[in-house]
């Protein structure tokens, strides 16, 4: 009898049965029973194989690890060094741009804004302004191809504009363009910029409504914060019912505002008139009181003035808030787009002479006499320290000033600048961000000089002594290399470290001081709060044991090439002895 075939089943060897069709049948039964078997177990032996093979790469890989040479541990730093410089620079804005969320005043947790690093001008004032001036910089004035990005940027460093903002009677948009209608030398993007201010507090849907419900579209309010600027609308310097049929102002206030901003304001203003609710002052009620010859009570009715009345006198105005705002965005154009400034002409009769004016013997002989001096003989000027960077609030571009005096009748031309353009920091308690650029900085530099040294060490790798007998000029440059470049790269590595374990400091053990030991400390109370400074600290710890282990590695499985080893010196005494050694220990 033919022997059992391993892995047929006993049904498979049975003689088939009668007729053609039976046999047909056992013959499938008996082919396909081992095809089945086989596969199972070729899949067995696959994963098997596939596991032997993990284990022999894996050892050969912590093989190599344990003995490197010299370019291989260099090229791997290299790599080491370059992906943490990249990973901070993502990192690092990730961070910047969470700190700038954290708002600095005391009613949110912050540290207060006296205590902040810049001068806000804002800070205090109420969060109607500040949100309006939030979603005005985000939406109009952050970019080039924004439609107030200029005028911001001229606004920033104009300071009469700026006392303006600090004066006390300023406390909403309202307020800041009444104020820029009485202030002099204030410039003329000053007053654009605020007239958009204005018109984004007032239009909005994050901070007004019809309905007196805002939503959070843009993100520039927490959570428990509803229409912030709705009071705008019954602000007591506006006059009842003065635009609701008619156009004229007649209010203080709304002369104000078209005086400053224009009458395309003063239309979108008429035209919300037609809300349902949250009724504007200026559109709103007057009351009448009746009384009766025969009682002595009193009734009192309400006169509200007809849609139709301001719909017929305004044709240009819009319907409501939200609907202005969806339509400059269907139009494709920034929000304000049709904020248009009164030109004023502005007369300065003792700076300017007419075209006409003769000048007089006095005034020419000051100018005889002031050019015989050269400029080079005048007195400098008294230049003061720069103040601090003053902006609108936290994360913003801004100015900072100093005073330029001249002491003598004249001083030496040009005069040096007393304003500056400057950008303020957040408003966080994290003062980080120095920390981050030197760490960045270091992992760069360790990276290039890890380069460097991985194509001198490749390039002398099969050299020896005989061929350094008469040294070339580039045999010179590449043993300077070979001799400085590798303590310079060790004492990078302590650097890094100290590095790494200040910002363990800042964002770790900050954040247990203020939880457990003192928990009204403020010091860098901010910087745990930050997932990305979370996530860099502990990457640039994990990035350091690796590189140390790599240098171990290193120093332990290959040797330098004779040529350059050098002895250590008697003389040395016991610490420098054994500092010398540990440094030697962080790599070839």
């Amino acid at each position: 009898a033919a022997p059992r075939r391993r892995g047929v089943s006993i049904i498979a060897q049975r003689a088939p049965p009668c007729g053609i069709a039976g046999g047909e049948a056992w013959s499938a039964m008996a082919t396909a029973a081992p095809t089945i078997k086989r596969t199972k177990t070729q899949d067995k032996s696959l994963r098997g194989r596939l596991a032997r093979r993990c284990v022999r790469i894996s050892k050969k890989g912590v093989s190599a690890l344990l003995h490197l040479s010299i370019p291989t541990f260099f090229i791997l730093s290299c790599i080491v060094y370059l992906c943490g410089g990249i990973s901070l620079v993502f990192l690092r804005s990730d961070a910047e741009e969470f700190l700038c969320t954290i708002r600095p005043q005391t009613e949110f947790g912050g540290i207060g804004c006296d205590k902040t690093s810049s001068s806000l001008l804002l800070c205090s004032k109420p969060k109607c302004w500040r949100n309006a001036n939030n979603l005005t910089y985000k939406l109009n004035a952050s970019w080039p191809t924004q439609s107030l990005y200029q005028a911001f940027s001229n606004t920033t460093t104009d300071s009469a504009c700026s006392d303006v903002v600090k004066m006390s009677s300023s406390t909403d948009p309202i307020t800041m363009v009444i104020g820029l209608e009485t202030a002099s030398a204030v410039g003329e993007s000053c007053k654009q910029y605020h007239c958009g201010v204005l018109e984004n507090a007032l239009a909005l849907s994050d901070l007004n409504s019809p309905t007196g419900v805002c939503g959070n579209q843009y993100g520039s309010k927490v959570s428990d914060e509803d229409c912030v600027c709705s009071g705008l609308l019954q602000n007591s310097a506006f006059d009842v019912g003065e635009l609701a049929g008619s156009s004229t102002p007649n209010s203080t206030a709304l002369k104000a505002i078209e005086s400053v901003c224009g009458s395309d304001i003063i239309s979108m203003m008429q035209g919300m008139c037609t809300w349902s609710s949250n009724f504007p002052r200026w559109c709103g009620t007057t009351t009448t009181t009746l009384t009766s010859t025969a009682t002595t009570a009193t009734t009192t009715t309400t006169a509200t003035t007809t849609t139709a009345t301001a719909a017929a006198t305004t044709t240009t105005a819009t319907t409501s808030a939200t609907g202005l705002e969806l339509r400059l965005i269907a139009q494709g154009r920034p929000l304000l787009g049709n904020v248009t400034l009164k030109s004023r002409r502005h007369q300065d009769g003792d700076s300017q002479h007419s075209p006409g004016k003769k000048i007089s013997g006095e005034a020419r002989h000051l100018q005889t006499s002031s050019t015989s001096i050269s400029n080079d003989e005048l007195p400098d000027w008294d230049v003061g320290q720069w103040s601090q960077c003053s902006c609108y609030q936290q994360c913003t571009p801004g100015a900072r000033t100093r005073s330029v005096t001249c002491l003598s009748t004249e001083c030496k031309e040009p005069k040096p600048a007393d304003r500056e353009p400057c950008a303020c920091g957040n408003g966080a308690a994290c003062t980080i961000d120095l920390q981050l650029v030197v760490l960045m900085s270091v992992y760069f530099v360790q990276a290039g000089l890890a380069f460097v040294l991985f194509l001198c060490y490749s390039r002398t790798l099969h050299h020896s002594e005989d061929d350094f007998i008469q040294l070339s000029f580039t045999q010179s440059i590449s043993g300077f290399f070979h001799k400085q470049l590798p303590p310079l790269l060790r004492f990078l590595v302590l650097v890094q470290l100290f590095q790494v374990v200040y910002l363990a400091i800042d964002v770790w053990i900050a954040y247990l001081v203020s939880q457990y030991i003192d928990q009204t400390s403020t010091w860098q109370k901010d910087c745990f709060a930050s997932k990305a400074l979370q996530h860099i600290s502990g990457l640039s710890s994990f990035l350091w044991v690796f590189g140390v282990l790599l240098g171990r590695c290193a120093k332990k499985g290959s040797r330098k090439p004779d040529w350059l080893f050098s002895p250590d010196r008697p003389s040395r005494s016991f610490p420098l002895r054994q500092l010398r050694r540990c440094f030697r220990c962080l790599g070839p």
